[in-house]
């Protein structure tokens, strides 16, 4: 789905797009379920726009240590800053990044492609290291290969 900011200016400057609307036509490696909230956009001058994602979802994952799937809890919760046009070209000049730069994103058109958009923000809600429970120990055949190691040293007397 592509949101038109230009269509967005003539709607008064506010938009509203439900995210279940385009579960089915996200870009992931993952499945998902769940999916709830919004993408609001906000035209605050001529030619800037906010897009605040509000949501969450349950994405299919697999544990890093035992390597079973699970459904891991996704908060959406983030705000990005679209002007249309180009970045400014300062050339010659040394840029120094703002946390503003950061956010901020130019599109020379106009047009916001949302699944990509929202398929990003979903794979970089994932905690870095996936664990389906606090207790997981990791994969059993190789916990029953360190119990047996244990086992070997203590009869040698090494533990």
């Amino acid at each position: 789905m592509i949101l038109d900011l230009n269509t967005v200016r003539r709607q008064k400057g506010y938009a509203k797009i439900d995210l279940p609307d385009l579960q089915g036509h996200l870009s992931l490696p993952y499945e998902i379920k769940n999916l709830i909230g919004s993408i609001e956009v906000n035209q605050w001058e001529f030619e800037k726009f906010d897009l605040l994602i509000d949501g969450s979802v349950d994405v299919l994952v697999p544990c890093d240590r035992c390597g079973q799937m699970y459904w891991q809890h996704v908060t959406l919760d983030d705000k990005e800053l679209f002007v249309i046009g180009h970045e400014p070209n300062r050339e010659g000049e040394e840029k120094h990044l703002s946390e503003d730069d950061i956010s901020t994103f130019y599109t020379p058109n106009g047009r916001v492609d949302v699944i990509e958009l929202l398929s990003e923000y979903i794979l970089n809600s994932l905690p870095s290291k996936l664990v389906c429970s606090d207790e997981c120990a990791g994969p059993e055949e190789l916990l029953q290969k360190l119990e047996f190691i244990d086992l070997i040293l203590e009869d040698q007397g090494g533990k």
